[in-house]
């Protein structure tokens, strides 16, 4: 018979898994949940008969080969760190080299603004080429993609401006620094422009620490919730069903064949696994596993108990109410998930805000550049002001500035993007 009972559980297992996926698509548009519904039905003769475990692994609708989800945070947490690792390595020495070395003579500042050869291009012109080449390049793309999907959907995002800001910066002076090049090679005079390399491998970098830290933070909140679930035991001592009940110890049963009404014995120091009231016996839970309140609660006859709290020093019977997703634990563990899944108040104000904020700032950019190019074109300006970046370039300046100091906004910092 019990080998019957197997096979009818087992059949009704396969012909009852029905999957059902849920795609919610984040900024970059990947999938943030994917959920397995088992639907199990089984025999009540198989309460309190001993089962294989592995039958009660594969019918627990908790136990699935996906990674959970704090373990996705975990592997995008270590990309984060792995990209600000490289961007790190190159943007330090970049810093150091561009804004310490090459402008303190004690330190080496004439030998790094001596030039190459024939090249016309300096010393740490070309250094900082090479150290912010790898930084924007790989540990940028993040960004260039995260702005491709956005645009593509019609939206302007901080990724928009983030790419937007540092690409200027780096290619504005790639350009100047590719351009000494063909002007020397020409015999032109070579013209000292300003360049930004520094600038786009900070940002980028900064950017890229400040992503991993938020992810670290929402991996903790997933393990949270993970270990709320892991609280509740797999298996029950089931002592009868019913008003009656006997006064002996059973087998235990997995959890998830228990129904309402079943009575199970909860020893000392031991989990509840299911929600109820005590039908027999006095004791006290620790409940702040729910409540946050260590100081122990007493229970008596009639009193409920929760799921994952921690039985007393008595042993106590206690009648089902409630298991699995329908208990209090796990309609605690859904709303925190529903309201991590859910987008905050600030974020929608956010991404509003950048929608305006981001064309603003581009407008605002080539503003500043055409006046300035108006001013200095139009003589109303000290010749020495743009004697050694050209009239051309020291507008464009003005312009590169507007978007990179607008790049890295409180706004930007201060919410999760």
């Amino acid at each position: 018979e019990a080998t019957r009972a197997r096979e009818r559980h087992w059949r009704n297992w396969n012909n009852g898994i029905r999957m059902r996926r849920r795609q919610t698509n984040n900024k970059e548009g990947r999938v943030l949940a994917v959920k397995c519904k088992k639907k199990l039905d089984v025999a009540t003769e198989l309460k309190g008969q001993k089962i294989p475990y592995d039958l009660l692994e594969a019918s627990d609708p908790t136990v699935s080969n996906a990674p959970s989800p704090s373990d996705l945070l975990a592997k995008e947490a270590r990309d984060y760190w792995a990209e600000f690792m490289i961007a790190l390595v190159f943007t330090l020495p970049l810093a150091l080299i561009t804004m310490l070395f090459a402008r303190v003579p004690a330190l080496g500042a004439k030998g790094l603004t001596a030039v190459v050869g024939s090249s016309g291009i300096r010393v740490v012109d070309l250094v900082a080429f090479v150290l912010a080449t790898p930084v924007q390049l790989w540990s940028g793309r993040r960004f260039y993609r995260g702005s491709w999907f956005a645009i593509r959907a019609g939206r302007a995002t901080m990724d928009v401006l983030i790419a937007l800001g540092t690409s200027t910066a780096y290619f504005f002076s790639a350009i100047v620094v590719i351009s000494k090049g063909i002007q020397s090679q020409k015999g032109a005079d070579v013209i000292e422009e300003g360049l930004a390399f520094e600038t786009a491998a900070l940002l980028i970098t900064i950017v890229l620490f400040g992503k991993w830290l938020e992810t670290l933070a929402k991996r903790r909140a997933a393990r949270g919730l993970e270990l709320l679930s892991e609280l509740v035991p797999k298996t029950a001592v089931l002592v009868g069903s019913g008003p009656a009940f006997e006064q002996k110890s059973s087998e235990p049963v997995p959890v998830q064949l228990l129904s309402r009404g079943d009575l199970v014995r909860v020893n000392p120091g031991a989990a509840f696994p299911v929600d109820g009231d005590v039908v027999d016996g006095k004791t006290t839970v620790d409940e702040s596993s729910l409540t946050g309140e260590s100081w122990p609660v007493k229970k008596d006859v009639g009193d409920p108990v929760f799921a994952g709290t921690i039985n007393g020093k008595n042993s106590v019977v206690v009648n089902c109410t409630a298991t699995g997703t329908k208990g209090v634990l796990a309609k605690v563990r859904d709303l925190v998930q529903d309201a991590q899944a859910s987008r905050a108040p600030i974020e929608a104000f956010a991404d509003v805000v950048s929608a305006v904020f981001v064309p603003v700032v581009v407008c605002l950019s080539l503003l500043a550049t055409f006046v300035w190019l108006g001013l200095a074109f139009g003589n109303k300006l000290p010749e020495e002001w743009t004697a050694s970046d050209g009239k051309t370039m020291f507008a464009i300046l003005f312009g590169l500035a507007v978007l990179v100091i607008s790049c890295p906004c409180a706004p930007g910092l201060a919410t999760p993007m």
